[in-house]
């Protein structure tokens, strides 16, 4: 069986399925809920409000992520660092946005945090939201199993 079990994979994939007679080969990101559960406490709950389908994401368009979130996260690093209010809010209304995109719910939630936090100049919770989502990063990268993503419509 393929390695994406058979099923379509966003417009691009579905023709190379088809022209090939085999599925793309599917890049996942790491489980998300492990890693900001701890910070967060009813993270699942929060996180059921920006649960989308992601049938959609592709390997290319989830490269195309982590690359923003290479940028996103560096300037929340500098905004933290910096204890920058406006800078943090900016990143985590990115962060937000992109966590509910890509399929990773739970990103976005770490991303109202982060921006609750800076509101109150409470930047040490800002630095461990960071942490955290740089210990996320480094198990997308290393291909962590599980995936975080959930094709699921909520």
């Amino acid at each position: 069986m393929p390695p994406c079990g058979g099923r379509e994979t966003g417009n691009r994939g579905a023709m190379n399925c088809a022209a090939a007679g085999k599925c793309p080969e599917r890049r996942e990101i790491a489980p998300a809920e492990s890693v900001f559960a701890p910070l967060i406490p009813d993270l699942r709950r929060l996180a059921d409000a920006y649960r989308v389908n992601t049938s959609e994401v592709d390997a290319e368009l989830l490269e195309l992520f982590l690359q923003q979130l290479r940028l996103v996260v560096s300037a929340l690093g500098k905004a933290v660092a910096a204890r920058d209010e406006t800078g943090v809010r900016q990143a985590a209304h990115s962060l937000q946005g992109m966590g509910g995109t890509i399929g990773a719910p739970e990103l976005s939630v770490v991303g109202a945090e982060l921006s609750s936090a800076a509101r109150r100049a409470d930047f040490d919770r800002c630095a461990c939201l960071l942490a955290a989502i740089g210990k996320w990063m480094q198990q997308s990268a290393t291909g962590a199993p599980g995936g975080g993503r959930n094709d699921e419509t909520h």
